[in-house]
This record gives structure tokens, C-alpha cells and sequence, in this order.
């Protein structure tokens, strides 16, 4: 993706239950340029999705009573093409597993960060959100 690209990449839509993680990694985003949405649960995230179009899916695996399967199914349901961004707590392995699961889906999987989130480290994924895991 050249810069051109990544100038049209302007919404970001955070998915994360933990306010303080989701204000955190917004302020971030609007920092990095982006529009920013919020989403604290599965309904919340299906609502904002289809009305914010975002261009990147901060997405943590866990929600209440949902799980990252379930909204991977739905960004697939919805022929997203928006990059997909996990970030969790959950472990290397897990996060791994998503991606590749995300990718078998045909999804638009990006590099991935876990928590906790160290700023640096996600500032430079928010400003390159194209790269891949390998």
C-alpha cells in the first residue's frame, strides 16, 4: 500500500469492552489522523460497523458473551474489506490463530498487538496498518 492508499484509510472503528483500553487506543488513532468509533459490545460493534464503514477494526477478541470467531464471522457475513487489526491479552498463539482464521475467511488481516498496549509499538501499527504478521 503506498502513502496515497493509506491517506483514504480514515476511519477506525475500536472494538474493545475495557473503556479505558477503548479511550486509550481511540486517542491514539485521532492522534495517528483517524476518524474514530467506538464499540463496547457485540451489538454495539455490529451497529457501528455498518454505520461508520470503517477503513481498520481494532479488534479485541473478547467482548462480553461474544468471542472473536463470532465477530470474524460477521466481518466475513459483511464482505468487509477493512483491515483487521487484533489486539488482545490473550496470548501470541491465540492471536496467531485468529489471523490465520481471519485470513482463511478472505478477511484483511493486519499485524497485531497485545496488551498490554505499549504506545510506541502501536502508534507505528496505527501509521502502518497494511504490514502482516510474517
Amino acid at each position: 500500500m503506498n502513502s496515497l492508499e493509506m491517506e483514504t484509510m480514515t476511519r477506525v472503528l475500536v472494538v474493545d469492552d475495557e473503556p479505558m483500553v477503548a479511550d486509550f487506543v481511540g486517542e491514539v488513532a485521532e492522534d495517528c489522523g483517524y476518524e474514530v468509533g467506538k464499540a463496547r459490545s457485540a451489538v454495539e460493534f455490529y451497529d457501528k460497523y455498518r454505520s461508520v464503514h470503517p477503513d481498520v477494526v481494532l479488534l479485541d477478541l473478547v467482548l462480553p458473551g461474544v468471542d472473536g470467531v463470532m465477530l470474524l464471522r460477521f466481518l466475513q457475513d459483511e464482505a468487509s474489506q477493512a483491515r483487521i487489526v487484533i489486539m488482545s491479552g490473550l496470548g501470541k498463539k491465540v492471536i496467531d490463530a485468529a489471523v490465520r482464521l481471519g485470513r482463511a475467511r478472505g478477511l484483511n488481516m493486519g499485524r497485531s498487538v497485545t496488551k498490554p498496549i505499549e504506545l510506541a509499538e502501536f502508534e507505528m501499527l496505527l501509521t502502518r496498518p497494511w504490514e502482516s504478521l510474517e
